[in-house]
């Protein structure tokens, strides 16, 4: 492949899960292309709960902070969560390198500008190279 698009996939894996999929797309990716991943930011919840501002999306839950935490780790079927750190460790275990965080749209390559601006508030925008 070209290039591998994964928006909001891999928090719904286990950490194993997570870098035996990163592993197998790396094998499938030609070399020097880009894998562009896109997750909850563990680091974006961290800030809301202990009142940095972050995003108004927060603010839904500014009555009870804590329950930003509970949702990002027990809703929608989650089993991981991820900050830059954690992430970028996966992806070099799996053997990719350059790893960058990056922004919302913002890419090395112009067929993975694809982000889901729903989902710009909470998330965090890795890419690294085969």
């Amino acid at each position: 492949f070209h290039g591998i698009f994964a928006e909001h996939v891999f928090e719904h894996l286990t950490i194993f899960h997570g870098l035996e999929a990163l592993k197998e797309l790396r094998r499938i990716l030609k070399e020097g292309a880009i894998l562009r991943i896109s997750v909850p930011d563990l680091k974006k919840y961290v800030d809301f709960y202990c009142k940095k501002k972050v995003d108004k999306k927060f603010d839904n839950w500014s009555a009870l902070r804590a329950e930003a935490l509970w949702s990002l780790n027990h809703n929608f079927g989650h089993h991981s969560v991820y900050d830059f750190n954690l992430l970028k460790d996966l992806l070099e275990r799996a053997g990719f390198r350059k790893i960058k965080k990056r922004q919302f749209n913002q890419s090395d390559d112009k067929k993975l500008k694809i982000d889901d601006i729903g989902r710009k508030w909470e998330s965090l925008y890795v890419e690294a190279v085969k």
